[in-house]
């Protein structure tokens, strides 16, 4: 008998193809946004990881005054040290096109054969000729800048070159130029350091360590040692960064995107667990009679129970061959565009047994367990209910002659509608719940977008002036101050000074970061920073410091009004906390994404650090603030400025906020795509929803047909019914939302910035959703309304 039924279940799901397929679609979807969320994290994260680790990346950085490249030698003797790689960093400025440009060129003895931070040909000359330079590949085209061009540079001392960009390199040290770095990255010989600044000098040493020095203690001693074998032989340090060289510095974008992906990916297994309930429910709600049957002639519970979950198996195993080779392609697709971005290739698509667990969980197992439910349900109905179900057709159409004389004046197919759609208050939940789940996501998907752009609002606000100038050393304040403002369109000028500074802890050692340190005026009304807590400057602070959140992230020893000792070009300062603020995504003279960032008074500044009336930056406000206007106020203040020899270097506010924006474009594009994904989710639960209650009601449109019911009418009456069912699932969309949205804004603010977002829930996210839901559940009635309207009246009644 089991071999019967199961030639009858098989039957059935090849007859009625239309129903099979939407069960298979409603296992499919689900399927196919878990499978997109796990492949892509695993994609990138392999190959992020792996690519970085070939490169043999710098664990300890040390800046130092001039010396002599053969140091190398020496460092190389400490214990620990795997390679190390003799740097000379050139601070300089380049015109490309109109505007000039901050450049970082990178002196090493032979590019082709770098020991640290590995560098590798990405197109033109390799290495890089004498008195030539490689360009890094993202500031590639993006960046205006074209391989075989002749750049004209000025370095620090205010001679000038024509260097030309012979070739790009390939170097995942730096920061990628696609996501908005306004310093461009260069690379060049020993020998054209040498002709730029006349000495082969270096001043930095990048320091890899062995596979069994990577514990932070570990990595510390090897720091240590390399400081006393430093010294020892004479040289001047002027700071010590430590890190792990396991992980890039932009994998903090990437583990924000990986969190992104891992809330869309339960919200959609959640999602396909709903609609695997409905569509299941429905197929059965067809079989109670088949089911009475079996039960009439022998057939026991537990034998229908496994049939019908061996037919949830076959179908679910058709999904996952559906499914998964259509998330494989767009997981590539999106992994391979968040790589581009990040300034990285994808070489590898293997995918780790784990995800591949994962996929058939969410594409077997929740389909199995889903389905048990109504299928228990299914399974224990006695022989007179079943077969009871048979007549329950021609009777709920009975009372409809009289609908139109309780109500006077709404149509008969509105009233006709509604009461069939609440004729199985099960379903109808179930159905709710999947429209419900997928509306929900769309919304918290469109919030989380606008509490993401309300955070970069937040954060631009920092920077309210017009222009910032930067000098490559520090002026003196009052003469630089009244040539900017003799500049026509500057209508007011502040001192900003910014310097580096490392953390001097209580045991002697300093911190692996470096922190940028501004010196402000208390009551500028050009910056406005979001307190977290504590307070703000004053006029009066001379000790006083406020941090941000990433300060404190680095530092989680330290806390609200704890005194802060901070290294600065080898001097101590003292400070005291008395205030802590949001971050400003900002990077000021380091390549760390989430740099901890201090602010002190401007004349603090001045007393303690600079021991002098200087400054290195200037902040600017002029008297109309479009880009064009500003564009040409900042080549009339460089070209000022360079009449007294003063090289400066003008950023406008449009690219402070490209900047800042450009380093959350990785989750702008994901929750782009995600919010594609579940619209289209939801419109296939639509689709499956609308497509099983038309076929479950073919008998009572039979019915209606024959007691004289036009095609309009019967059409009408399913339409009608899908856009209530639709509406209805808006209000519990909307509220599911409120807390998902709000979870969402946590995560992606904690992985981005270091503290929550700034929520918004805007009104636009639940008006599209219903507005969209009402459309797909008019055009997904439609054509099932259709096709049950031109059944002739013989075959709807014979249908089962």
């Amino acid at each position: 008998m089991d071999q019967i039924w199961w030639r009858r279940i098989t039957r059935e799901i090849v007859a009625q193809r239309s129903r099979t397929a939407l069960t298979v679609l409603s296992i499919a979807v689900g399927l196919f946004a878990v499978s997109l969320t796990f492949r892509t994290q695993a994609i990138l994260s392999r190959n992020v990881l792996d690519r970085y680790a070939t490169t043999a990346p710098a664990a300890v950085v040390v800046q130092v005054l001039p010396t002599d490249p053969q140091i190398a030698t020496t460092i190389r003797r400490v214990p620990g040290v795997l390679a190390v790689e003799a740097v000379s960093h050139i601070s300089a400025r380049a015109r490309v096109g109109a505007t000039w440009r901050a450049l970082a060129l990178r002196g090493v003895g032979d590019i082709a054969a770098t020991q640290v931070n590995r560098l590798a040909a990405a197109g033109g000359a390799w290495p890089a000729p004498r008195r030539a330079m490689l360009i890094e590949r993202s500031y590639i085209a993006s960046d205006g800048v074209q391989i075989g061009a002749t750049l004209p540079i000025e370095i620090e001392n205010g001679r000038q070159y024509q260097l030309p960009v012979a070739g790009s390199v390939h170097d995942l040290g730096v920061i990628s130029g696609r996501l908005g770095s306004p310093v461009l990255q260069g690379y060049i010989s020993l020998d054209t350091a040498e002709w730029l600044t006349g000495s082969r000098a270096v001043n930095e040493l990048l320091i890899a360590v062995a596979d069994g020095q990577r514990d932070p203690a570990q990595i510390q001693a090897v720091a240590d040692g390399v400081r006393a074998a430093l010294r020892d032989a004479g040289c001047t340090i002027v700071s010590v960064t430590v890190r792990d060289p396991s992980v890039p510095e932009t994998y903090t974008l990437l583990t924000a995107v990986f969190q992104t992906l891992n809330v869309l990916g339960g919200l959609s297994l959640a999602l396909s667990a709903c609609l695997v309930v409905n569509t299941t429910s429905a197929m059965l709600a067809r079989h109670v009679p088949q089911i009475g049957v079996m039960k009439a002639i022998g057939a026991r519970s537990r034998n229908i129970f496994l049939t019908y979950l061996s037919m949830v198996l076959l179908i679910s195993v058709i999904a996952l061959l559906i499914a998964l080779p259509i998330a494989a392609l767009c997981a590539w697709l999106l992994a391979t565009q968040l790589a581009w971005l990040l300034n990285y290739d994808i070489d590898r698509v293997s995918i780790p047994l784990g995800v591949i667990a994962i996929e058939l969980l969410a594409g077997i197992i929740v389909p199995l367990l889903a389905s048990a439910y109504p299928i228990g349900v299914a399974a224990r109905v006695t022989v007179r209910q079943a077969l009871s179900s048979m007549q329950a057709g021609s009777v709920r159409a009975s009372a409809s002659s009289r609908q139109r004389a309780l109500i006077p004046g709404v149509p008969l197919a509105l009233l006709y509608a509604a009461r069939s759609m609440f004729r199985r208050k099960a379903r109808l939940a179930l159905t709710l719940a999947a429209l419900a789940c997928g509306g929900a996501i769309v919304i918290t998907v469109i919030s989380a977008q606008a509490s993401l752009s309300a955070t970069l609002d937040q954060v631009a606000a920092y920077w309210q002036q017009d222009l910032t100038v930067t000098f490559n050393q520090p002026e003196r304040s009052a003469r630089v101050a009244g040539e900017a403002a003799q500049v026509p369109g500057v209508t007011a000028v502040e001192q900003q000074p910014a310097t580096l500074a490392v953390r001097r802890r209580a045991n002697g050692s300093d911190s692996r970061d470096r922190y940028a340190i501004y010196g402000v005026l208390p009551n500028s009304a050009l910056l406005r920073p979001t307190l977290v807590q504590g307070r703000w400057l004053t006029t009066r602070d001379q000790d006083a410091i406020v941090v941000n959140v990433d300060f404190l992230k680095r530092e989680p020893g330290l806390a609200l009004g704890d005194p802060l000792v901070l290294k600065i070009d080898g001097r101590t300062t003292a400070w005291q906390i008395v205030g802590v603020v949001t971050t400003h995504l900002l990077i000021y003279g380091d390549t760390s994404l989430g740099q901890g960032v201090g602010y002190v008074s401007d004349s603090a500044f001045t007393r303690q650090i600079y021991q002098s009336e200087r400054t290195n930056r200037i902040i600017i406000t002029t008297s109309q603030h479009d880009a064009a206007f500003l564009g040409q106020v900042g080549r009339a203040l460089e070209a000022r400025f360079a009449q007294f020899g003063i090289q400066a270097l003008v950023q406008t506010q449009s690219e402070t906020r490209r900047q800042i924006g450009s380093f959350v474009s990785l989750i702008v594009v994901l929750l782009l795509v995600m919010a594609l994904s579940f619209v289209a989710i939801g419109a296939l639960s639509l689709v499956g929803a609308m497509s099983l209650n038309v076929l479950e009601r073919t008998k009572e449109i039979g019915v209606l047909r024959a007691i004289g019911s036009s095609h309009t009418y019967v059409a009408s009456i399913v339409i009608f019914e899908g856009t209530c069912i639709g509406l209805l699932s808006w209000v519990p969309a909307t509220l599911l939302a409120l807390p998902l949205s709000r979870l969402l804004s946590d995560v992606l603010g904690w992985s981005i910035v270091s503290w929550p977002l700034v929520y918004v829930f805007p009104l636009a996210g639940p008006l599209l959703w219903i507005g969209v839901v009402v459309l797909l559940s008019a055009g997904a009635s439609y054509l099932p309304a259709r096709h049950a309207a031109r059944i002739n009246v013989r075959n709807a009644l014979e249908h089962e």
